[in-house]
């Protein structure tokens, strides 16, 4: 008789096996580690519409039409440490209407051509919600990838609540979310 060089009465094939189930161990403890990601929610129909990893001090920006001065405003943003939002310097083209005409301690505004730039700001939050619809053209930069928000809301594009959060998800929950089968946890 054979000897295979394992334990006596230990099949070839649980043997062959072996490395094959050690991996899947291993990549099922890690997809179930906590992630931050990024999640926008449409919070009319409860509807997540982006979840997507976190680097650490991510940056990005919102843009959109300014409803009464229509005129363009990017917001752009940082994730510390905690998780929370800052909103650290704005830009925009008119000081009428709903727009900064003057600051806050330590910000600073500034004139450049014809627009302005409201910097040096230390707004915190954890989420934030705002409407979108695609006369208000809003936009998402995120880590090189620019998002049409009205785009992402499909059909209710015509005017929605959108909220725009940080969250923990696995990794599991993260693959699973961008396969419509999963959707991020909410924080």
């Amino acid at each position: 008789m054979k000897r295979s060089g394992h334990p006596a009465g230990c099949p070839d094939t649980v043997m062959r096996a072996l490395p094959a189930v050690f991996c899947f161990l291993i990549f099922l403890s890690t997809a179930l580690i906590p992630l931050d990601t990024f999640q926008l929610r449409d919070v009319r129909r409860d509807a997540l519409l982006l979840c997507r990893p976190l680097a650490p001090q991510e940056r990005f920006s919102l843009s959109y039409i300014h409803s009464s001065e229509l005129s363009t405003v990017t917001d752009f943003f940082r994730v510390s440490g905690g998780n929370e939002i800052i909103l650290y310097e704005s830009r925009f083209c008119s000081v009428n209407t709903g727009l900064p005409s003057g600051t806050e301690k330590n910000e600073v505004l500034r004139r450049e051509g014809d627009c302005f730039r409201l910097d040096n700001r230390n707004i915190k939050m954890h989420s934030f919600d705002f409407w979108a619809e695609r006369k208000y053209s809003n936009t998402l930069v995120l880590a090189d990838a620019v998002y049409n928000i009205p785009d992402l809301l499909g059909e209710s594009a015509a005017k929605s609540l959108v909220r725009l959060s940080i969250g923990k998800t696995s990794l599991a929950g993260l693959l699973w979310s961008n396969s419509g089968i999963y959707k991020c946890r909410r924080d």
